[in-house]
């Protein structure tokens, strides 16, 4: 009688999988990676009844897991129907004595003598038929994101050729098949189209009449976009496959993740659509805030030979530490040779 326990089963790598998942849409995908097999102990039962308990343990090399699924994403949720394969090698076997008689050295029945055999042979693999639940979290129009979840279904374990040397003749040769269950976890980029905003402006009639063209070509019935942020509902929407590529030039980002005062500038033949991502913000030196009477009179001072006079002398330029710095006047001042009237003022309080 053998006493079969749970496999722990280490995905390392993902060719597609259900991440890819729009909501209230099905998905199909495949996975493999490699797999860490737990060591099984064994119960023997000789030839008189008797049963061992635990006398023969098998130790497992690292192996490989291969699974396809096909499943429908809810939102939050997701159920799928998972076929899996797993396949291990023995690595040794460990006895530990209160063995009955098994087919040891030259194919003869003894009992094997305690210890640990290096040199054997065997093999385990289980296919398996499996109902899975999942939650996401995170993910789906941000970074990062995961999920946790759970399956149950069938699974047949088969054993083959174990055999304390090899190639001697094996004292396992079996297979059976059970009731199984899986706990799931996992963590992953997003890799979908996210929503962030409308573009209003940048669109000339000679422009319009040289995309239209290529928006025919990429037009779609359904909604390409996923995430948690979605476009507004307006039946006077048509949806294009994600192919083409826009440089759009804005102002900032929203609280909410969409893009400010954004204007169309021209497509893009040079980069594919599969690489365009988000852009992140980078520090960089501001501008010297300069009040504009200042500036004045240091031109003055120029224009007289390079002569301090008045108020250049003692005027030092003041830096921005961001909008909405407090503690100077308002007033008019210069930026990047621009007069602003008032340099100080914060102009979207919601983002501070």
């Amino acid at each position: 009688m053998r006493k079969l326990v749970v496999a722990l089963a280490l995905a390392s790598t993902a060719l597609a999988g259900p991440a890819l998942a729009k909501d209230n849409s099905f998905y199909v995908g495949i996975e493999g990676g490699g797999i860490i097999n737990q060591n099984q102990t064994f119960d023997l039962k000789a030839t008189n009844g008797t049963v061992s308990s635990a006398p023969l343990r098998a130790n497992y090399k690292v192996g490989f897991d291969v699974d396809g699924k096909i499943g429908y994403d809810f939102g939050m949720f997701r159920s799928e129907f998972e076929v899996g394969y797993k396949n291990n090698n023995v690595d040794y076997f460990q006895v530990n004595g209160g063995t009955p008689p098994l087919i040891i050295a030259g194919g003869a029945t003894g009992v094997p003598a305690t210890g640990n055999y290096k040199t054997p042979s065997g093999n385990q693999t289980v296919l398996s038929f499996m109902a899975n639940g999942l939650v996401d979290f995170g993910g789906k129009g941000r970074s990062v994101g995961g999920y946790l979840g759970g399956g149950v279904g069938v699974a047949r374990v088969k054993q083959e050729t174990f055999a304390f040397v090899h190639p001697l003749p094996s004292f396992v040769d079996d297979s059976d098949t059970h009731v199984a269950w899986q706990l799931l976890a996992g963590v992953y980029k997003g890799d979908h189209l996210v929503y962030v905003g409308t573009i209003g402006t940048g669109f000339s009639q000679s422009t319009v009449k040289k995309l239209m063209p290529h928006l025919e070509a990429a037009a779609a019935e359904k909604n390409p976009f996923g995430g948690r942020l979605k476009p507004p509902r307006d039946g006077k929407i048509h949806w294009l496959k994600p192919r083409l590529v826009a440089e759009i030039e804005f102002a900032g980002w929203t609280g909410g993740g969409n893009i400010r005062q954004a204007a169309f500038k021209g497509l893009r033949e040079d980069k594919p659509a599969r690489e365009v991502e988000a852009e992140k913000a980078t520090k960089t030196k501001l501008a010297p805030v300069v009040p504009a009477g200042a500036r004045r009179a240091k031109r003055r001072d120029l224009s007289s030979g390079g002569k301090k006079k008045g108020p250049s002398a003692e005027f030092t330029p003041r830096y921005s530490e961001g909008l909405g710095t407090t503690g100077r006047a308002s007033g008019p001042g210069m930026i990047m040779g621009v007069s602003i009237s008032h340099p100080d003022k914060l102009l979207w309080p919601a983002d501070k």
